[in-house]
């Protein structure tokens, strides 16, 4: 990613489990009122992470008949009627897991790119779980989510840009079980 960014990257110990909480908390006193975490389903344990900081959780479902890649037409239409109603002091957190977690399936780049243009457009944080980055089929090609996001938020201030936070996993990529690396 480029050098011109203000990058900061952590490596623990202690998985990317606990840097998710930890995402959670600082969102949860940065940005007051009620939250929520929205993710696709089947999936790891977002709504268990995330609840133990007092957020609420909304599940997505990806479906073998459509190749288990998420059906960005219907979170549009959910952040479109959440974000007009009634729940002006809620705040999202969008899950992405784009090499999916137990599907085994990447991610068009397509989808991916919508759903952050979703994050961006209706203001909420993003958590980028890459724990299974570059674990592809072979011929695939890996999708990147954190470059397209520093791609569709090129040009707005640092200040304007949601927070987010992207966990990879040395167990999974590096053979280093219990190692995670997160970035912000």
């Amino acid at each position: 990613l480029p050098d011109e960014c203000n990058w900061r990257v952590g490596l623990c110990t202690t998985g990317t489990r606990v840097r998710m909480y930890d995402f959670a908390g600082f969102i949860k006193n940065k940005i007051p009122g009620e939250h929520t975490v929205i993710y696709y389903t089947p999936s790891w344990d977002y709504e268990q992470v995330f609840a133990a900081q007092g957020f609420k959780s909304q599940r997505f479902e990806v479906l073998l008949k459509d190749g288990f890649q998420p059906d960005t037409g219907k979170l549009r239409n959910y952040l479109k009627e959440f974000c007009s109603s009634s729940n002006k002091n809620q705040h999202i957190v969008l899950a992405l897991n784009p090499h999916h977690n137990p599907t085994g399936v990447s991610w068009h780049e397509s989808h991916v790119r919508e759903l952050i243009e979703l994050c961006l457009e209706f203001k909420t944080s993003l958590l980028i779980d890459d724990a299974y980055y570059g674990v592809v089929d072979p011929g695939l090609t890996r999708v990147s989510a954190l470059e397209l996001f520093y791609e569709l938020t090129k040009g707005i201030s640092a200040k304007e840009q949601p927070l987010w936070l992207q966990v990879r996993s040395l167990g999974k990529q590096f053979h280093c079980n219990g190692w995670g690396v997160g970035a912000s």
